[in-house]
């Protein structure tokens, strides 16, 4: 069980396939260990109120195919973005991202194929600013993936690519 004040966490990737936004809203309705500070299933849709719940608002960060300033970007309040993705698609071997981060960070990159099964792992240093990342897909089969930046602490938007590499 878990005491007061402690926290425990639970990872669910979710992929935006469109342009389009998607609102999500969730909430634990069921536990098999007890929570001191929280009663399973008794929030209310669609705004987080509680540590049980969570609301959020996806999205392609690429989406409206415009890129941020760092200056819009440091007043967005957001820790890391893929501010560009290219060639997209790309026919190269090669996908460049460039990556904003608010601060120094160790990261990982992980990107997954269509089917939402994982197919790199990759460690990334970034710093305070814009990082240039190449991620060799020469190997990759033509198709769309997704790129997930992450660190210790929590995932950022995943954002779509594809490679045609016939």
């Amino acid at each position: 069980s878990l005491a007061n004040g402690a926290s425990a966490s639970i990872t669910v990737n979710f992929f935006v396939t469109s342009n389009s936004s998607i609102n999500l809203y969730g909430q634990v309705s069921n536990a098999d260990q007890e929570d001191g500070d929280s009663t399973p299933n008794n929030g209310s849709c669609c705004s987080s109120n509680e540590d049980d719940e969570a609301a959020l608002t996806l999205g392609s960060s690429s989406a409206n195919n415009r890129e941020i300033s760092l200056e819009e970007f440091a007043q967005s309040n957001r820790n890391v973005l893929i501010n560009k993705i290219y060639p997209n698609p790309s026919a190269v071997g090669a996908v460049e991202f460039e990556i904003l981060s608010n601060e120094y960070r160790d990261s990982g990159m992980e990107v997954f194929n269509a089917r939402g099964q994982k197919i790199e792992v990759n460690f990334l240093s970034l710093n305070e600013g814009i990082n240039e990342i190449i991620l060799d897909v020469s190997n990759y089969k033509s198709g769309l993936y997704f790129v997930l930046i992450q660190d210790q602490n929590m995932k950022f938007m995943p954002t779509k690519f594809i490679v045609q590499n016939d």
